[in-house]
C-alpha cells in the first residue's frame, strides 16, 4: 500500500531543509553543463548539440545528431539517469 502524499510532502520537506539535495542536483547540472560544452567543442565539426533539459530529478539530459540523424528524425541523448546515479548514452 502506497504512503499517504502528507508523509512524502514530510520527508521532502526534512530533504530540502538539510539542504543537500538542491546542492548535489545544482552540482549534478553544472558537470552535465560542463560534459554539454565540452562535447561542443570537440564534436564541433560533426554534431549539433540541443538545450540542456533539466527534468525532475529522474532524468536530464541533452540531446545531440548529424545529418543522418536529423534526415531519419532521430537524437542521441546524454542522460543522466538520477535513480541510478550514472550517465547514459540513448537513442530517440
Amino acid at each position: 500500500m502506497d504512503k499517504k502524499l502528507s508523509y512524502y510532502i514530510s520527508a521532502y520537506k526534512t530533504q530540502l531543509i538539510s539542504g543537500d539535495i538542491q546542492i548535489a542536483y545544482e552540482k549534478l547540472l553544472r558537470y552535465l553543463m560542463f560534459l554539454k560544452t565540452h562535447c561542443e567543442k570537440v564534436f564541433i565539426n560533426e554534431y549539433s548539440f540541443g538545450h540542456i533539459s533539466p527534468g525532475y530529478m529522474d532524468f536530464s539530459y541533452f540531446p545531440f545528431f548529424n545529418d543522418f540523424l536529423k534526415t531519419e528524425k532521430l537524437r542521441f541523448g546524454i542522460v543522466l539517469n538520477h535513480k541510478k546515479l550514472r550517465f547514459e548514452l540513448w537513442l530517440f
